[in-house]
């Protein structure tokens, strides 16, 4: 816990309750179709728990794990997005939430030599495969409540890397890893603005025509750098944005800004992005980026935070995003 250590310092004292981070640092009004406050998204654990395998805290990530399976199951295998105290356990999964505690079950078995964690990362594979796989490919979510799964796949939630490691114990992950990446793929929007639609629709066959949201738009040039395919024009568009300054929060898929909100975990992302390619400047400029948006002043009682210093918002996937970027050198 060293480059990372006033967030981290912040994050474990301040917003991590019995192993399950808080989504917010205030509590803020409750409401059904929002997260906030002390509600726990599995978002936030899968981050942790990569978390504490990249410092090799493996207390740190047996107690975010233990809060996914006593809090977060919908039955022993199927995690819950999201446990709000008032609403109790919301009746569907994210498979991008599951590929990433999945991929830090596969890292942990590995550094920690712990065997069981292998397994239970492919239990949790197992489950994905029963209810988000439909004709050979991935769906979002399955609805517990409606036993229904949904009929879109967005492409941030294809985790390219978490799919080929699932596929060397399991072959029937292979034809789902290619199919998602030919889907991905085509999702590019052009050298114009060389981002990516947002979601496609096995019903029309089609792509979103939505807004970008920026925060995925990044997450899927990750997951195709670690695949080495992300397109040439997305990184350049990427560091050009960084250098500027203008990495906004959103876009059109005409490439209009669509928002002029930042973020750090929108400078994180980009950092991670440079750190899978090897492009330190690109690294190293994300970071600098992402910094001003943390509290430096050791006499706030946020310091060390990612957050408002006015209102004291901190949010959990700004300072996990964060704490796993300055920390990850090797993606």
């Amino acid at each position: 816990m060293e480059k990372s250590e006033p967030t981290a310092r912040f994050v474990l004292n301040h917003m991590l309750e019995e192993g399950g981070v808080r989504t917010n640092y205030l509590d803020g009004t409750r409401v059904y179709e929002f997260a906030t406050g002390s509600d726990v998204l599995s978002e936030s654990q899968g981050l942790l728990m990569r978390y504490a395998v990249v410092v090799e805290d493996q207390i740190l990530f047996e107690q975010a794990h233990e809060y996914v399976q006593d809090n977060l199951l919908l039955d022993d295998t199927l995690i819950s997005y999201r446990y709000s105290e008032e609403y109790r356990l919301f009746p569907m999964n994210a498979i991008v939430d599951d590929f990433r505690i999945i991929r830090a079950l596969l890292e942990a078995a590995q550094v920690f030599e712990e065997e069981s964690y292998k397994s239970r990362a492919l239990e949790y594979a197992e489950k994905i495969y029963d209810v988000c796989v439909v004709d050979g490919n991935l769906r979002d979510f399955y609805d517990a409540k409606a036993k229904a799964v949904s009929g879109t796949l967005r492409m941030c939630y294809v985790d390219f890397k978490t799919l080929s490691a699932l596929s060397a114990y399991d072959d029937r992950w292979v034809p789902i890893l290619e199919k998602g990446l030919a889907l991905v793929k085509s999702s590019y929007l052009g050298d114009t603005f060389p981002l990516f639609a947002s979601s496609y629709s096995y019903e029309t066959a089609s792509y979103s025509t939505e807004d970008i949201d920026t925060v995925q738009a990044l997450l899927v040039a990750l997951h195709l750098a670690e695949m080495g395919e992300c397109p040439t024009e997305t990184i350049h568009f990427v560091k050009r944005q960084v250098e500027s300054g203008t990495l906004w929060g959103a876009y059109s898929v005409g490439g209009a800004p669509a928002s002029d909100v930042q973020s750090a975990a929108i400078y994180a992302l980009a950092a991670m992005l440079g750190t899978e390619l090897g492009d330190w400047e690109l690294r190293e400029a994300a970071i600098v980026k992402m910094r001003k948006f943390r509290i430096e002043e050791v006499e706030h009682p946020l310091y060390g935070a990612y957050a408002n210093p006015e209102t004291k918002e901190a949010f959990s996937f700004d300072n996990l995003c964060a704490m796993l970027t300055e920390e990850y050198e090797d993606v």
